[in-house]
């Protein structure tokens, strides 16, 4: 069992802790169960605040306005949950994932950035439920959707034209072997073009790496990290390309004090996990701007009550590692080559969590 808090009395296992101290600031208090987070190209800092049943616009003073109202609430013990993920496309569509209606009835929305639905409709699957986690991948411009409650990651091809087809299973029942990991919490696009998922698996949480170009991802997967903690979010740093990802205790059937974690390259070319942010209230998501700049929702230690915040983490680092890939052309429907399959890369690229000492 790899565990992550008490860091300092675990260095000799390969966990580090972040060398000097952030940069953080209360950037908005008094939330109702924020959850997803996306950054506009403009700046505007999107919540999604799921007992409230809302999305939340956030300027760059701390300005609030509510920009979609009236989502279906449901409960997931002890939380009321409404959406759960929004997504900031480059195209200032706005795309929201919900999460409080039963299997099958939970959609995948699209606004414009004024908070008027697309008239185009909305995507949803019979299995799809409980939609925590939305990426698209900027060169083939499909659609990633994380499925916690029904243990799948689904995509939506791109049409080229801004509008996707069918919501279909990518991953399909990610519990069973080879993956053996449930509850896909989130979902983010590397830069590489590699598909990296949180499972926020009560027991068995990880972080894995699928490779986008294969026609099964499940043949060609890497676990970078695992823990027996729950990683409610995963982000990445715009500029370095290192993974990010919010990881707590889960206790009492609720979350509890957590952290923000890094996976960092080592001399050798190996992965090492990173405490980057400690002592927090519950983490629940991630996001960053393009200057690097992190934003974190904090749940909270008291399900369902207005006790939620962001925090606003300035100086993440500058940029060290590999250019993230370039965008799609939105009137390029060919489905381009997005680089070689994890199975082609060097092993010494990944260590498997397995691997690290328990």
């Amino acid at each position: 069992m790899i565990t992550v808090f008490l860091c300092a009395l675990l260095l000799a296992s390969g966990c580090h802790v972040n060398s000097s101290t952030p940069d953080t600031e209360t950037f908005a208090s008094d939330l109702a169960n924020p959850v997803g987070l996306a950054v506009t190209v403009e700046g505007t800092l999107l919540v999604a605040e799921s007992s409230a049943g809302q999305i939340l616009a956030i300027d760059a003073e701390g300005v609030r306005t509510p920009l979609v109202i009236d989502f279906p609430l449901g409960t997931f013990f002890p939380y009321d949950i409404g959406p759960l993920s929004v997504f900031a496309a480059a195209d200032g569509t706005i795309i929201v994932g919900e999460g409080g209606s039963a299997t099958g009835d939970d959609r995948i929305r699209f606004f414009d950035a004024s908070g008027v639905e697309s008239t185009a409709g909305a995507l949803a699957a019979p299995t799809g439920s409980n939609f925590s986690g939305l990426a698209i991948h900027p060169v083939t411009g499909d659609l990633y959707a994380a499925s916690a409650e029904s243990d799948r990651v689904f995509r939506a091809k791109s049409n080229g034209d801004g509008s996707f087809s069918a919501l279909t299973e990518w991953i399909s029942d990610t519990g069973s072997p080879p993956i053996g990991r449930r509850a896909p919490a989130s979902v983010a696009v590397a830069s590489d073009g590699s598909v990296v998922v949180a499972f926020a698996d009560f027991s068995q949480s990880a972080i894995v790496r699928f490779d986008a170009a294969a026609d099964d991802p499940t043949a060609a997967f890497d676990e970078l990290y695992a823990t027996d903690d729950v990683i409610a979010a995963v982000a990445i740093h715009p500029g370095s390309g290192e993974i990010y990802f919010a990881e707590s205790i889960y206790t009492s059937n609720r979350l509890g004090t957590g952290r923000v974690m890094r996976l960092v390259v080592a001399d050798d070319a190996s992965v090492e996990p990173e405490t980057f942010l400690d002592g927090l209230s519950a983490p629940s998501g991630l996001a960053f701007a393009a200057d690097g700049t992190l934003y974190v929702a904090l749940l909270g230690l008291t399900p369902n009550e207005p006790t939620g915040s962001i925090i606003r983490v300035a100086g993440t680092g500058e940029s060290t590692g590999p250019a993230p890939v370039a965008p799609a052309d939105p009137g390029d429907t060919a489905q381009p080559d997005v680089g070689e399959t994890l199975a082609d890369q060097p092993d010494s690229e990944m260590v498997p969590a397995k691997s690290r000492p328990q």
